[in-house]
């Protein structure tokens, strides 16, 4: 990666010694203690935590983080969590062993009694190639999702 090209966005760059120095002290360890639990150079915790490396890798923050106990998360603005996807697409590959397209949706394949003769056979999982039927498939999954956050919720709440 190029120097002028940042990884991380300017408003969370500015924090990240702030995170550092807070994952740290919740673990109540040393800088050279971190480093020898996350498995990386005591130089980089310190840089990090000075603010003079504010562009670091995310295998490396993840490494901080796993040592204390803690994880990263993806969430949107509104502090809720993006749900990874269903599908292993390592799982999903097709009957020459190929995996399928990591652009297209991974969809369950026809039955073999339901699939009409003239199509080939695809293997365990075929993709979506129709924008129209993907946008369709991925409203029922976040209608599914939404239900089950919404049961959870209320059962939480009794």
């Amino acid at each position: 990666m190029s120097s002028t090209t940042r990884a991380w966005p300017p408003e969370l760059a500015e924090r990240l010694p702030d995170y550092v120095t807070a994952l740290r002290r919740w673990a109540d360890l040393s800088q050279r203690e971190l480093a020898a639990l996350a498995g990386i150079p005591a130089t980089t915790v310190a840089r990090l935590e000075s603010g003079s490396t504010t562009d670091p890798r995310l295998s490396t923050m993840a490494k901080l983080a796993a040592a204390t106990g803690h994880r990263l998360v993806i969430a949107n603005d509104h502090d809720e969590l993006l749900p990874p996807e269903p599908e292993l697409r390592g799982r999903c590959r097709d009957l020459r062993g190929r995996r399928l397209p990591a652009h297209l949706d991974v969809a369950p394949a026809m039955e073999d009694w339901l699939r009409p003769w003239w199509r080939p056979k695809r293997g365990e999982f075929t993709f979506i190639r129709s924008r129209r039927r993907r946008d369709e498939v991925r409203a029922e999954r976040r209608d599914i999702i939404e239900r089950y956050v919404a049961g959870r919720d209320q059962t939480d709440r009794d």
